[in-house]
């Protein structure tokens, strides 16, 4: 008897959290599927650029060995053959070098052929660039100046962890505050205003 009666009609309300609802699943599906790619592509490069860490260390150790520098590349990808880069990236040097004869600053920069072409980190970039630069002063330069930015590189790493774990404690609380808290208080906000 109380919903037929005229005044207690629930159908527009019924209209307008069901639009809600269905904008909302509309917003959420559109907004998955545009960046879930996106996603896998960051995932992918934060993987390359940890890989690129322990890689570097391996190049920087062969060509202390005074080793040229396409035999680092190569020694380095037969000692990690399960690192995606590798399987990708070292040997696309090695075969600009090789088959093309391109020299080193081509065989990884150039916009056609180059074995960077394709990945978009600064640090593997800006790296790559270190150890061009630093070829040119010698090989044993080169190899030492890796091996700091191997270095480095890692305890940026341990920084980031750092930062996570610290910033962990932070964001879960606020997601018991979002999920229990906030809507409680909004409960009882809600009941003191009815009465």
């Amino acid at each position: 008897k109380f919903f037929t009666k005229p005044q207690n009609d629930i159908t527009p309300y019924n209209l307008i959290f069901g639009g809600m609802i269905t904008l909302s699943l509309a917003c959420f599906v559109y907004l998955y599927y545009t960046n879930i790619y996106k996603r896998q592509k960051q995932i992918e490069l934060i993987k390359l650029e940890s890989e690129f860490k322990d890689s570097l260390y391996i190049i920087a150790s062969r060509m202390g060995e005074n080793k040229p520098l396409e035999e680092a590349f190569k020694s380095t990808q037969e000692f990690l053959p399960q690192y995606k880069i590798s399987q990708t990236i070292f040997p696309k040097i090695i075969d600009n070098i090789s088959i093309l004869s391109m020299p080193l600053d081509k065989a990884i920069f150039d916009e056609n052929y180059g074995a960077l072409k394709d990945v978009p980190s600064n640090i593997i970039r800006g790296s790559m660039r270190l150890l061009v630069d630093s070829v040119q002063l010698g090989v044993n330069v080169a190899a030492r100046t890796m091996i700091a930015l191997s270095i480095q590189l890692s305890n940026q790493e341990k920084v980031s962890n750092s930062l996570k774990l610290l910033v962990g404690d932070i964001t879960s609380m606020m997601k018991v505050m979002s999920l229990f808290i906030a809507p409680m208080v909004l409960g009882i906000t809600t009941a003191l205003q009815k009465i």
